[in-house]
């Protein structure tokens, strides 16, 4: 009797929770379908908000649109008025000349006069921006050239330590030197366009690279022989004479080595004529040649 007691008792114990475990599960049915009940209508919700922003925005868009557009063809048609009332007036105007002007004489004479009140003012024009232009470049040629000659006579004094005496002896030598340079060119137009079209080989022993920046010049190293230099330029007698001149004194320590807007003219007797090859630069109708 108490083992059947004791039975009922579990079976009792297991029914209840049983009952209470499908509760639960029921009760979290009705949670979960709660919760998805809930974020539909969320999301539904964000959806219809969304689609009526949407369509604020494109009916702002289109009162935009439509604003612009009232806005130009208003411009339009004002500008259209403004350009009618421009050829009414101007109409007017033809008529009225043609009105004071009947006789065909007196009009030509007028056309006549008008056209050449025209090219005179134009001639006049011309002329005046001519001198401008002329007077312009004339003034920024003597601001160079005072500055230019500024900065030589600089260099000549801090670099080099040539006194004030010194430097306007060169100057004035250089000035005398460039007229007479002026003067060949002139003369021999036709060989000086021949030396544009030369260039010069040195050997590096003869020529520091330094040097030929120090005077601006175009240089390369000869791509068949690292021990020569391609100056890319015609370069005179007297200036090689300088540039072997200056090369000496970098080597010997007697100059600073230093980049410049001006070319440092050095004046020394190095009659070595051997020491350049004269390099035809390459062109399409002729072949490269050298002298020595």
């Amino acid at each position: 009797e108490e083992q059947r007691k004791t039975e009922r008792e579990l079976r009792l114990q297991k029914l209840e929770q049983a009952e209470r475990a499908h509760e639960e599960q029921l009760k979290t049915e009705r949670e979960l379908k709660l919760q998805k009940l809930e974020q539909a209508e969320r999301a539904d919700e964000e959806k219809r908000r969304a689609e009526h922003r949407l369509k604020l925005q494109k009916l702002e868009r289109a009162e935009r649109e439509a604003a612009e557009k009232d806005e130009v063809r208003q411009k339009l048609h004002q500008e259209k008025l403004q350009e009618l009332q421009r050829k009414i007036e101007e109409e007017e105007k033809r008529e009225k000349i043609k009105k004071e002007i009947r006789d065909e004489e007196i009009r030509k004479k007028l056309e006549d006069q008008e056209r050449l009140e025209k090219e005179k003012a134009m001639k006049a024009a011309a002329v005046e921006e001519w001198k401008l232009a002329e007077q312009k470049r004339i003034l920024k040629e003597l601001e160079e050239k005072a500055k230019k000659e500024k900065e030589f006579k600089d260099r000549l004094r801090i670099d080099l330590g040539y006194t004030e005496e010194e430097i306007e002896a060169i100057i004035n030598k250089k000035h005398g030197k460039d007229k007479e340079k002026e003067k060949k060119d002139k003369d021999d137009e036709n060989k000086e366009e021949d030396h544009k079209a030369t260039w010069i080989k040195v050997h590096r022993k003869h020529l520091l690279p330094d040097t030929l920046i120090a005077y601006q010049l175009p240089w390369a190293w000869d791509e068949r022989d690292g021990n020569y230099i391609i100056i890319k330029t015609w370069v005179s007698e007297d200036l090689q004479e300088e540039l072997f001149a200056h090369t000496r004194r970098l080597r010997e320590g007697k100059l600073i080595t230093q980049t410049s807007s001006t070319l440092t003219e050095l004046k020394v007797n190095d009659r070595k004529k051997d020491k350049m090859y004269i390099v035809r630069k390459k062109s399409p109708s002729r072949r490269a040649w050298i002298f020595t």
